[in-house]
């Protein structure tokens, strides 16, 4: 059973659109941009042969990894209430028409391996987790790969 997230959508100080779940901010609150791209450049790894990213937000990790390499990119994102919350504000169609980039939104359907998939845990998403059992399965995901 999912805890109702409080989510707050605001401008970052550059114009952009940001999103805030129980208080935590997606993104840089100056400049977006800059800091999803700072993020996104030690993760790209040519040595797998698919990214997947755990948390939607806003779409903007997807868009700029779509820009960044060509791979295929899995978003998993589990909260429903969320991803219709974001697609009220952020026309999602546009960036899930890539043939390369796919949604999925149940762990049953996820399917990951550790040859061939980069997984790139967003901070903001896995903060807001309300699931403690798989809080503690991503913790070692995080604690591994460093």
């Amino acid at each position: 059973m999912s805890i109702k997230k409080q989510l707050r959508f605001f401008n970052s100080k550059n114009g952009i659109l940001n999103l805030e779940v129980n208080g935590l901010c997606y993104y840089s609150k100056y400049n977006p941009d800059r800091d999803i791209e700072k993020f996104l450049l030690p993760q790209l790894n040519s040595s797998k042969k698919r990214y997947i990213i755990f948390g939607l937000g806003l779409g903007y990790h997807a868009q700029k990894l779509l820009q960044l390499d060509s791979k295929e990119i899995v978003v998993f994102e589990n909260d429903i209430s969320l991803l219709q919350e974001v697609n009220k504000r952020v026309d999602l169609k546009q960036l899930f028409n890539s043939p390369r980039l796919k949604l999925i939104t149940e762990w049953q359907n996820l399917k990951l391996s550790d040859v061939e998939d980069q997984i790139i845990i967003l901070p903001t998403w896995y903060k807001t987790l309300d699931d403690m059992q798989m809080k503690e399965v991503f913790q070692s995901i995080i604690i591994n790969r460093n």
